[in-house]
């Protein structure tokens, strides 16, 4: 034990450093210099050094030194890594400041770790006694080649008997290499001298339990890509923001997809985030990125500068480069003179990060700066660079910053306050919690950088910084499953550059405060974002079944996405009472399991990657982005350690305080209701290109979802701007006319999508190029993977074999069903996060590849819901021509005014069978609406297979003579009722008529009790007809043209004329293919197989002595 010399054991006493307190607070105990022999440093290693301190000043000349490594066990006593002293102090309890004057050399900017202990037992079996320490903090270190003199100081706390011992470590193994302290000589008088006074006082913090917070349903931002942490910039205007520039309803989404394939990913919202849409380069389309020129994949970040509204997107190049891409036209197009690779030299990169610019600040070579760009050479600099107003990174050959461990967000000062102007980069090392800052105008100089200690923690991920309107900054980090704030006022003197002796920002840091609730035992992945002053909101991910770092969780550990809001957090720096409102932002479990922090070298799960982010709209509504893997997609069962990438989901608070504070016009908070169980959508949002100005595809254009319970299906129903098969023809069309490298789609799919407890579920129908239309849906499982060959990198929405379902189009809308227990669900039964997309792309075989993915056109605002059943809709009525019916023969329209809808249908002759009207529906009943009359003959109506006949003779009720033509003095609204058992069932209504004389069957319409007409799947059988009335000329024939296309099965004719007249068909060639006289009934069928396409002949020939009238009705039947 005694030999444990590195990299040791826990903290027994966490105390913050802070600034040097005021001489009138100092104690009378006076100043104790720091003595010892030549020989210090090598008799570290012989066991305890006569290195000591007294109150007695130094004579000698020549100064003693001693040196320490960055990889010391600090709570090992009289470690030989470290430079130590020890000596004897008056008996007592010290509470306040040890106060360092010495003397160092240091190759670069570091930091030293001082720990105190008292009275350390240095006979004990074991030299680790983190028990004796009653102080530990760290002290900043400039660069010095010869030895200088340097101030710093930590608190202690605790009781002595007789003995200090001080003891000192470098914080870096890089930084930290090569320092040394000089002591003992009238040159170089190192010495302490302890301060008497009260330790840093940390605010009181409440958690507001009663103030109502909540945040809307989440938004899938990508049906079909994971994204790992995502980045979001929500637009806002501000003063001087240019008009037209920035719009509040824009919203950006990033994240890295894969490295392997090069792939970052940024999306767009243009209806303040109900909805977004993936921005890719149509000339590299198998790439799904926003640009073409670089590669990516490692890293992603976007920036908006809120004055003019440039675009940025940042993309590390796997681990060996960065790279940059811009917009002027917000992410319509990045043109190729704004896309670079950054090259600048270095072992590896590592996170880069964006910082928006007011470009009034600094110009280079004439062009105005507008963002910076910083990226993290791993464990060892960071290089800021500029980007000029046209996109294009200024090299930084230097680093303006070394010893970084890990870099944070990076910030530039845009506000009106005193640190406008400023830049800041938070950074961890062995230190602790670091900010750095520098004046914008001198970013590139090493020498113009200066770092502060925020904590001595050390950020178990990314440390996150940022800035209210004032210039306030905020740095929040966790350590140990708890999330930490500290706040740099920056009014406060020793940050506010304008005040007198000027101040520097982001030197004075407040004491951290917890901002976690007390039931969040565990978190990661904080991130913060600052309003009006003194107003910021922080979002983490935390569990409430998991204590400590999220690396250790169990598989069973459940976590939720959560969000702190401070609407005064300048209370902190106050030390007055502080309250937090926390809340959850998700409304399902997001993620099991652990939460890997280790980065590339995690071996535990790691599917969320390292951060989620979060921001405010024009109203100070804060919006979430977030991950959420909790399916059978990405892991089966849920508590399975591997999983596969999240889906990202984006939420804006509903309820709680803005971010902006109050004005004339009200109170500073949010209220905004979301309907449940369905909602609108905007039209003319199913643009394609997804660029400005593009044409709107109707068919793919949602109007809402909703969904309900009807008998025993789960019902969506999706209104459509066109809810027809033509439109969808024509809007596939229009889709594969724009140009992309990737093959033409294939289909349409219109996906509604939700999720319950532990899955996600699609109802689904697709509309395929060769008009044929399907309905399907399931459960998200392995057969719903889409990849790259290796991994899993997003989901389709294929077909479960085990799930059946029926939809419709009709009346304005799809409308989707499929059995309750197909999904688990009952009346009463919630989802979240529901809503509807419109998809073009390929086959489902060939779905599966991340080369050739469907595209999202449009997709609905997603709510919750609560299953209920409808109350009892009225029989919906469907006419004989409805288009879900599929017609087959020589059923014809006849034009009626007595007709429920003004018209009927009629199939004419006998033997007929064949002749057939179809559809399938969902409910408990249905209704044959007929019309009977003296020509009535046999009507077959089946249900699911078994058939009734009905007889439709009846009397004529016209006077006059007996009318042959079957068109008169019918009797109307005869109504045959059918009960079913609830679900799915066909119909199939057939002229069944063997008398000549009574051959002809009416069809009014159907009336369908608890549900709806069903759309039919595959090929689409019907008729398209047209009405010829004409005469002939005695001996002549009329000749009329039928064209027919490929799709024809079936030719049928029924004329009216006079007995005696001849019928014929003739094929393009002239050969007849059927022809017929007419009887004395005076109507007839005629039928013919076409041999072809092309244009065909109806032949009517008058072989009477006069001129004759007739009607025909020509029905071709068509598969489509």
């Amino acid at each position: 034990m005694r030999f444990l010399l590195v990299l040791g054991a826990s903290l027994a006493l966490a105390l913050s450093t802070v600034p040097l307190m005021p001489p009138a607070s100092a104690a009378a105990a006076g100043t104790y210099f720091f003595h010892g022999q030549t020989t210090d440093q090598a008799d570290k290693a012989n066991g305890v050094a006569n290195a000591r301190f007294d109150q007695t000043a130094p004579t000698g000349t020549f100064p003693v030194v001693q040196t320490t490594t960055g990889v010391a066990n600090q709570d090992f006593i009289a470690n030989p890594l470290t430079a130590y002293w020890h000596g004897a102090f008056p008996a007592g309890t010290l509470t306040g400041q040890l106060v360092f004057d010495w003397w160092w050399t240091a190759p670069a900017a570091t930091s030293v770790s001082v720990t105190v202990f008292a009275d350390p037992d240095y006979a004990a079996p074991s030299s680790v006694q983190p028990e004796k320490i009653i102080g530990r903090g760290v002290v900043q270190l400039a660069p010095a080649g010869g030895a200088s003199e340097m101030h710093g100081a930590i608190f202690i706390n605790g009781a002595v008997q007789r003995e200090l011992l001080i003891q000192v470590a470098a914080t870096s193994i890089i930084t930290g290499n090569g320092i040394h302290v000089f002591y003992d000589a009238t040159t170089t008088p190192s010495n302490f001298s302890f301060v008497s006074g009260p330790l840093p006082v940390t605010p009181t913090v409440t958690f507001d339990t009663a103030t109502p917070f909540a945040f809307a349903p989440s938004t899938t931002v990508s049906a079909s890509f994971f994204g790992a942490e995502p980045q979001t910039t929500l637009e806002r205007p501000i003063a001087g923001s240019q008009s037209g520039r920035v719009d509040p309803n824009r919203i950006f989404i990033d994240w890295p997809l894969s490295s392997r394939t090069g792939i970052g990913q940024l999306s767009r919202s243009l209806d303040g985030g109900d909805s977004f849409r993936l921005l890719y380069d149509r000339t590299c389309a198998q790439r799904s990125r926003p640009n073409c020129l670089t590669e990516g994949g490692g890293d992603t970040e976007d920036e908006v500068n809120l004055i003019n509204g440039d675009l940025f997107f940042a993309d590390q190049e796997v681990v060996a480069n960065e790279a940059l891409a811009s917009s002027i036209d917000h992410g319509d197009t990045f043109p190729a003179a704004r896309q670079f690779a950054v090259s600048n030299a270095g072992t590896a990169v590592d996170r880069q990060w964006l910082a928006w610019a007011d470009p009034t600040f600094i110009s280079i070579a004439g062009q105005s700066i507008e963002a910076f760009f910083s990226y993290h050479v791993p464990a060892l600099a960071v290089h800021v660079m500029a980007i000029t107003a046209s996109g294009t990174p200024i090299f930084q050959p230097v680093p303006q910053l070394t010893d970084v461990s890990q870099s944070g967000n990076l910030r530039v000062d845009n506000t009106s306050g005193p640190g406008r102007g400023w830049i800041y980069l938070p950074y961890r090392n062995g230190g602790g919690y670091q900010v750095a800052s520098a004046p914008v105008a001198s970013y590139a100089s090493a020498a113009s950088w200066q770092a502060n200690l925020v904590a001595t923690d050390q950020p178990a991920i990314f440390p996150w910084l940022n800035l209210d309107a004032r210039g306030n900054a905020y740095a929040v980090w966790v350590t140990n499953g708890i999330v930490y704030l500290s706040v740099s006022p920056i009014d406060d003197a020793r940050n506010n550059p304008h005040a007198t002796p000027p101040g520097r920002p982001a030197t004075y840091w407040t004491p951290k405060v917890r901002v976690t609730p007390s039931q969040v035992t565990s978190a990661v992945f904080p991130a913060v974002t600052g309003g009006d002053t003194g107003r910021i909101a922080i979002a983490y991910m935390g569990s409430e079944d998991c204590t400590g770092v999220s690396d250790n969780c169990a598989d069973a550990a459940h976590w939720n996405t959560y969000v702190s809001v401070l609407t005064d957090a300048l209370s902190i720096a106050r030390g007055g009472p502080t309250t937090i409102l926390a809340g959850k932002v998700n409304h399902r479990i997001d993620h099991r399991g652990q939460v890997c922090t280790s980065g590339t070298t995690c071996s535990g799960d790691r599917s969320l990657l390292d951060m989620l982010d979060l921001g405010f709209d024009q109203t100070g509504r804060i919006g979430v982005v977030f991950m959420d893997n909790n399916n059978g997609l990405a892991a089966e069962p849920r508590t399975n350690p591997s999983k596969a990438g999240p889906f990202t989901q984006f939420a804006k608070e509903v309820a709680g305080p803005s971010l902006l504070a109050a004005t004339v016009t009200g109170i500073s908070g949010v209220s905004i209701s979301i309907p449940q169980n369905g909602r609108t959508d905007a039209s003319g949002d199913a643009t394609w290109p997804n660029v400005a100005g593009s044409a709107n595809l109707r068919s793919l254009d949602l109007l809402g979802a909703s969904v309900f319970v009807s008998g025993s299906d789960l019902v969506a129903r999706i209104p459509l701007a066109d809810a027809t098969r033509a439109g969808m023809a024509r809007d596939l069309a229009a889709y594969n006319a724009v140009p992309q490298s990737t093959p033409p789609a294939d289909r349409l799919q219109y996906v509604f999508r939700f999720s319950t407890a532990e899955d996600v579920f699609h109802l689904s129908m697709e509309y395929d190029s060769d008009g044929t239309v399907r309905f399907f849906g399931g459960k998200l499982g392995a057969n719903d993977s889409m990849s790259n060959g290796s991994s899993s990198l997003g989901a389709v929405y294929n077909t479960d074999a085990s799930f059946s379902g029926i939809g419709t189009l009709d009346n304005g809308a799809l409308t989707l069903r499929g059995p309750l227990s197909a999904f688990g669900l009952a009346v009463g039964s919630g989802l979240t996060g529901a809503s509807a997309f419109s998809m073009a792309g390929p086959a489902e075989p060939l779905d599966g590849t991340i080369l050739i993915p469907m595209r999202t056109v449009d997709a609905s605002p997603p709510f919750d819901a609560t299953l209920a059943t409808q109350p009892a809709p009225a029989p919906v009525a469907v006419d004989c021509t409805d288009p879900n019916i599929q017609s087959a023969g020589g059923w014809h329209v006849l034009n009626d005014a007595k007709a429920t809808s003004g018209t009927l249908c009629r199939d004419v002759g006998t033997n007929k069978t064949s002749d057939s009207l179809k559809l399938q529906f969902t409910g408990t009943g249905i209704d044959i609406v007929v019309a009977k009359g003296p020509r009535g003959g046999v009507l077959g109506f089946s249900v699911d297979g078994v058939k009734q006949e009905i007889n439709e003779y009846a009397a004529s009720t016209a006077s006059g003579p007996p009318d042959q033509s079957g068109r008169k003095g019918l009797t109307y609204n005869v109504v045959i009722h059918r009960n079913v058992s609830s679900g799915m069932h066909s119909v199939v209504v057939t002229n069944d008529s063997t008398d000549n004389q009574r051959d002809m069957v009416y069809v009014d319409g159907f009336q369908i009790y608890g549900g709806d007409i069903g759309t039919p799947a595959g090929h689409f059988v019907q008729e398209t007809a047209g009405l010829v009335v004409s005469t002939a000329l005695a001996g002549l024939d009329s000749v009329n043209e039928l064209v027919v296309d490929p799709a024809t099965q079936l030719i049928d004719v029924v004329v009216e004329t006079v007995a005696g007249t001849t019928v014929s068909i003739k094929d393009p060639s002239g050969k007849t293919l059927a022809t017929a006289t007419v009887d004395d009934g005076g109507v007839l069928d005629l039928q013919a197989l076409p041999d072809g396409a092309g244009a065909y002949a109806l032949v009517i020939h008058d072989g009477t002595a006069g001129t004759i009238a007739f009607q025909a009705w020509e029905v071709l039947t068509e598969s489509r």
